[in-house]
């Protein structure tokens, strides 16, 4: 009975080894991606925000969203989670590439416990 049992237990190890591995690169890919320091830049610089969450304002490291990109095109929109001296929030944005570079279309962040909704000026 011990014999069946490691394959298993082994099986069962690689498989969630694999799906971190795979969680950490997909997260990494999009940490790493223009679209996301520019909104992340944006967000941590705005006064709004600075005010409600407290200074400094940093990014965690849980991304959710997706992107999608050639050379000439494409399209990003994800939510990053934040956190400052005062409080946490969200910051969700869109953002769509062209042959001339990547623009922001959106920048929201939600402050966590009030409900509070500050939309951020990419170009501040």
């Amino acid at each position: 009975m011990q014999r069946k049992l490691i394959p298993a237990i082994l099986g069962t190890v690689l498989a969630f080894g694999m799906g971190f591995a795979i969680a950490f690169f997909v997260i990494f890919g999009m940490r790493t991606s223009v679209p996301y320091e520019m909104a992340v830049q944006a967000a941590t610089r705005d006064r709004a925000v600075n005010q409600a969450l407290g200074e400094p304002v940093r990014p965690g490291w849980w991304v959710m969203g997706e992107i999608e990109t050639s050379p000439n095109s494409g399209s990003a929109s994800m939510t990053v989670p934040l956190t400052g001296a005062n409080g946490r929030g969200r910051l969700n944005f869109s953002a769509t590439k062209s042959p001339e570079g990547w623009a922001l279309n959106s920048i929201v962040v939600r402050v966590n416990g009030t409900g509070d909704v500050i939309t951020v000026n990419p170009d501040r």
